[in-house]
């Protein structure tokens, strides 16, 4: 399972995945100073300074008001490192989907899988879901990219064949 500043720091990287290249420069430079200016204060004062200021838009207040109450503001630097790690490659976030609670052993047959794929990766931040109605197996979402392996998907497959034929 992921801690919750892991979460915090994957949604901060698909927000910026769907960001143009100047909105990704000026979101990056925020983040930073935002991590900085949370260093220097008290957790209180930065987040009054932050709802006061004119300085930010709605969205950084949000973001900010959200991790001060998920995980408290001493948290954002932890959040900017593993942020920073996902750009890098050295991360790479993958949402599970599971009919079931999967075994230690298959988490881990899943995270070697993606380390083959991702020669970069030196850790994978695995999100775990259950969906009962999957039947059995699991599907994993890396970005937009979505891999089958559950008995569901390969009813519908071979459901889909059979019309066709």
């Amino acid at each position: 399972m992921l801690y919750p500043t892991q979460k915090i720091a994957i949604s901060l990287y698909q927000s910026l995945q769907k960001m143009t290249l100047q909105e990704q420069i000026n979101f990056k430079r925020n983040l930073k100073i935002l991590s900085e200016a949370s260093q220097e204060c008290t957790q209180e004062v930065f987040i009054e300074y932050i709802n006061q200021t004119q300085d930010f838009s709605q969205y950084y207040i949000d973001l900010i008001n959200d991790i001060h109450n998920k995980v408290g503001i001493e948290k954002f630097p932890t959040i900017l490192s593993v942020f920073e790690q996902l750009l890098s490659g050295e991360h790479v976030a993958v949402e599970c989907t599971f009919a079931q609670q999967p075994t230690l052993q298959i988490q881990h047959n899943i995270q070697s899988y993606i380390k083959k794929q991702f020669p970069n990766c030196k850790y994978v931040l695995l999100d775990i879901n259950l969906e009962p109605s999957m039947i059995l197996g699991y599907n994993i979402k890396i970005g937009d990219q979505v891999r089958h392996f559950s008995l569901k998907n390969s009813l519908e497959l071979l459901a889909e064949r059979l019309a066709v034929a």
